[in-house]
């Protein structure tokens, strides 16, 4: 609504008839409540409460209820009389707006098949707002924080209220929340750029913000001659002393200025403003608008008069207090033409991808800050001189903040602050990484990178430099993108036909041969039905026309490419001809360029020869992106891994440590010691655990080089044998296995060795592929959950992916050929998840695929028993492979769903699907 519009079409049916009778004001009598009538609003949560938690949370003076909180900032009381001016404001900015600000709640909580939406709201007050959303969207999860417990404690499945001070730093993981709401706050803050430092750290990525605020003094409508300090003197006073004393405190209420404190933080995008107003009084000659006036004026009498003790705190008399009010609540009743402005802001949270295109102009784009502390000398990293009192390795350092400015042909694009806190890593320090907004119509689409210069100084003055670059292309004319989320390493993509959004993606599937195999096309469509979504035909392609073939029913089935040029990366024509003929396919995936280069001594610079090579033909330029990533596979441990691994996105590891011996080769009839030998696995132990210490080798590298927010690794699982050094190909459940600890130590794609293989693999990895792309990916790929690994413990390797909002994704693998238990309270994985007792879902998915899985919820008829992740004993069989999917309870796990600050953050844990391959578990009851 603008401020010169106030027709009855703004309604559109949101809460007609909810507004309360106007209460009959009383121009004489100012100096009571009794005119404004309690009975309307009277819905207090205080009548809730107990006797023991008055003093807790409260504080009477002079017959009014404060928060007892002695930090707290907040002037006014916390009381039925104030609950009830909250509730006229709520209901009538839901009678103009809706609950939803007429569906600017929207983007941030569009369903999500894969999760549930969450929103906080701070400073809910009695949760008025959050218990209508909470019928507005059902499907989300709501929680409410305010300092005081005035919220009913008998909420609703999908919502939760908490006591918590907004001025601290709040109890949630880094990106926990779609939505964060912040109605009539800024007289609860003492800093509102700390305020938006937290909210950004709470959003996803592209998560929404969303304030509410009033401006600090009433105004004129433009309809009515004359300004405010004219025609409302006594209004003008009465707000300046209130702004006055306020100041003096440390807190500013001036909703204006908010849109510009949310810009400046530059920690958000897509920045949307709206001013409405709300008349005060009955002048407006619309019934609707009249009746939210007149409700209106009774809520300012009752702010007025709920300043009372803010002011004699300050020092004004009883009867300088009653003088300031008496002449501020007559000229409301008597002035007509007053109006109060509310003032509405709307930003998403930004994201880091690779590369940006047009379309990312409005989709949260960011750069991602790396402020690492180690102990260690990296490459580009630069010495700094740690203040007295730094801890050693393995202590938790104290807070340093890093000001950090990016540049653009010596103009700002993004500046922010980074927090410099470090977190224990076996070298030193890994600092967290920081997003910092920016604004991309600022640059324009281009073939070449952007340099970027990234200055930084620390609060003690230490400078620091470090250079990068930033792609941003044109839209192709034809074909596909991928793109790189910077955080996770997953690659984006649209569907195969290249269009819609651009969404997640794990890639599985096979190197595949092409002649006598993919030439048959029904092939294809049988890879199809099995579940997997990605082709890696191995070349030679000597029948091009055949090859047309297979990718063209590639495309038409949703199977994506990667598309080989093992024998032909080294020769630049070749490449160019290879390049410009499959760009333009609307399935291609990826590159794959070097195969093994390292096992073969291919000259240290070819493959980012190539690399550059590609990308400039792929739409990018050399030394950056184009318009799909490039990859290869190393075979050593640790032969010239930086050189080789220069030259791609996504690097692959191929560790084959089944059926072969791996201390003398039978090919070569020498023994094999780091030195010296080939025995077809590099520096291997001849079991599953080899493949774990690789992915932990090749990332551990990746963090040595920075690459970490640049490049991904994927496995390369065995699926063949009975050839050279190996004697027998995997079973199907070793398969199975070697996937599963590739993900659980980070693999963000698997491309198996090969297809044909044997019918026990392939059935295997097919019903491997189904859960992993429709409901573990969502966990593995997903930016806000917190990944860790527990083990070994007595063999069995297990990750936990756990999501702000508690839901949890557990994938753990026995390495070894003989049965195994573990019993995760044990193995302290209640360090990490917290649980407690709730009803047990009813909507359990369960994927059971060999005998001996047994599920204790899938026998027991007492539908509201305990379910404690952390009860949970794995029983595995020899390389045997379980996958668990835990959903929280939406009702939380505090009393009566309110959680004090003094409590455990307790989440339950309840169990929706299982993938088991040769285990089976058992939930303690």
């Amino acid at each position: 609504m603008s401020a010169n519009n106030t027709s009855n079409s703004q309604n559109n049916g949101n809460g007609a008839g909810i507004i309360p009778r106007p209460v009959e004001d009383d121009a004489n009598d100012v100096t009571t409540d009794e005119e404004d009538g309690p009975g309307q609003l009277s819905d207090s949560s205080l009548e809730e409460l107990q006797d023991n938690d008055f003093p807790a949370y409260f504080a009477e003076r002079n017959g009014r209820l404060y928060p007892s909180e002695a930090n707290s900032v907040y002037s006014l009381p916390v009381d039925t009389p104030e609950q009830e001016r909250y509730t006229v404001n709520h209901i009538m900015l839901k009678r103009i707006l809706g609950v939803d600000y007429q569906g600017a709640t929207d983007s941030a909580l569009t369903p999500d098949p894969t999760r549930s939406r969450r929103v906080l709201d701070l400073c809910c007050g009695n949760g008025k707002w959050v218990l209508d959303m909470a019928i507005h969207a059902p499907h989300a999860q709501f929680v409410g924080v305010d300092i005081v417990p005035i919220a009913t404690r008998y909420p609703p499945d999908n919502v939760q209220f908490e006591l918590l001070d907004v001025n601290t730093d709040l109890r949630w993981d880094n990106e926990h929340f779609d939505l964060v709401h912040a109605r009539d706050v800024l007289m609860a803050v003492k800093d509102y750029d700390v305020l938006l430092h937290e909210v950004a750290r709470l959003l996803r990525p592209g998560g929404q913000f969303l304030s509410v605020e009033w401006s600090n003094q009433l105004a004129v409508h433009i309809s009515f001659p004359g300004n405010i300090e004219d025609i409302a003197p006594a209004t003008v006073h009465f707000f300046d002393t209130v702004h006055h004393i306020l100041a003096e405190l440390g807190v500013d209420i001036d909703g204006s200025r908010v849109s510009a404190n949310v810009t400046a933080s530059n920690y958000f995008t897509n920045t949307n403003i709206r001013q409405i107003y709300v008349p005060v009084g009955t002048w407006s000659q619309n019934a609707q608008m009249d009746e939210i006036g007149s409700s209106f004026r009774t809520a300012l009498k009752r702010m007025a008069r709920g300043f009372r003790q803010m002011f004699i705190d300050y020092g004004l008399s009883n009867d300088e207090v009653d003088v300031l009010t008496a002449a501020f609540i007559q000229e409301i009743q008597m002035v007509d033409g007053l109006v109060a402005f509310v003032h509405i802001t709307s930003a998403e949270r930004s994201q880091a991808i690779r590369p940006f295109l047009p379309g990312d102009v409005s989709a949260e784009p960011a750069i991602l800050i790396s402020a690492r502390v180690a102990t260690t000398a990296y490459p580009d990293s630069k010495p700094w001189t740690p203040p007295a009192g730094w801890p050693g390795p393995y202590e938790t350092p104290p807070n340093y903040n890093l000001t950090v400015s990016v540049l653009v042909d010596g103009s700002v694009l993004a500046s922010g602050i980074v927090n410099a806190v470090p977190s224990p890593d076996d070298n030193g320090f890994a600092g967290w990484d920081h997003k910092l907004p920016f604004d991309l119509s600022k640059l324009q689409p281009r073939k070449e990178h952007y340099e970027l210069d990234c200055r930084g100084v620390m609060s003690d003055g230490q400078a620091f430099l470090a250079k990068s670059n930033l792609t941003y292309l044109p839209e192709p004319s034809s074909g596909s993108v991928t793109k790189m989320n910077l955080q996770t390493g997953a690659l984006l993509v649209q569907e195969p036909a290249g269009q819609g959004q651009f969404k997640p993606i794990f890639p599985i599937g096979f190197y595949t041969q092409f002649d006598k195999y993919l030439t048959n096309i029904t092939v294809l469509s049988k890879i199809k039905e099995e579940g997997f979504n990605i082709v890696h035909p191995i070349p030679p392609f000597s029948n091009l026309t055949a090859l047309d073939a297979v990718l063209d029913e590639m495309e038409r089935l949703g199977l994506y490419l990667m598309y080989d040029m093992r024998w032909t990366y080294r020769n630049d024509s070749q490449v160019t001809a290879e390049v410009n003929r499959i760009k333009s396919r609307k399935n291609l995936l990826l590159w794959y360029t070097a195969d093994e280069p390292d096992g073969t001594s291919d000259p240290l610079d070819a493959t980012v020869q190539s690399y550059n090579l590609i990308n400039t033909l792929d739409g990018g330029s050399s030394g950056s992106s184009g318009y799909h990533p490039v990859s290869l596979v190393l075979n050593c441990q640790d032969y010239q891994f930086t050189p080789y691994a220069n030259g791609a996105d996504i690097i692959l590891q191929d560790v084959y440590p089944i059926g072969n011996n791996v201390t003398f080769s039978s090919e070569w009839g020498t023994e094999c010691t780091p030195d010296f030998g080939d025995c077809g696995c590099d520096n291997c132990k001849g079991s599953l655990a080899d493949i774990s210490d690789r992915m932990d080798d090749f990332l551990q590298r990746f963090w040595y080089n920075n690459w970490t927010n640049s490049k991904a690794v994927w496995a390369v699982p065995q699926g063949f044998g009975g050839v050279q050094y190996w004697k027998r190909a995997p079973t199907g459940r070793e398969f199975v296995a070697q996937s599963s600890l590739s993900i659980i130590h980070g693999a963000k794609g698997l491309v198996s060795w090969t297809d044909p293989t044997t019918d026990d693999i392939k059935a295997h990895a097919s019903r491997f592929a189904y859960p992993l792309t429709h409901n573990m990916s969502s966990f593995i790929l997903d930016p806000s959950t917190f990944w860790t690994i527990f083990g070994p413990e007595v063999g069995i390797e297990m990750s936990v992916w756990i999501r702000p909002d508690g839901s949890t994704l557990l994938l753990a693998t026995n390495t070894e050929a003989e049965p195994s238990m573990l019993n995760l309270a044990e193995a302290q994985i209640g360090r990490t998840l917290f649980y407690s007792t709730a009803k047990r879902s009813e909507h359990h998915q369960t994927w059971l695929f060999e005998d001996g899985c047994t599920t204790a919820w899938s026998t027991g008829q007492n539908s509201t028993a305990s379910v404690r992740l952390v009860d949970t004993i794995l029983h595995f069989e020899a390389y045997g492979t379980v996958a668990i999917i835990y959903e929280p309870n939406p009702a939380g796990g505090g009393k009566n769903g309110t959680i004090s600050p003094a409590q455990d953050r307790a989440m339950v844990l309840l169990s929706t699907a299982c993938l088991i391959f040769g285990a089976y578990f058992i939930i303690g009851m």
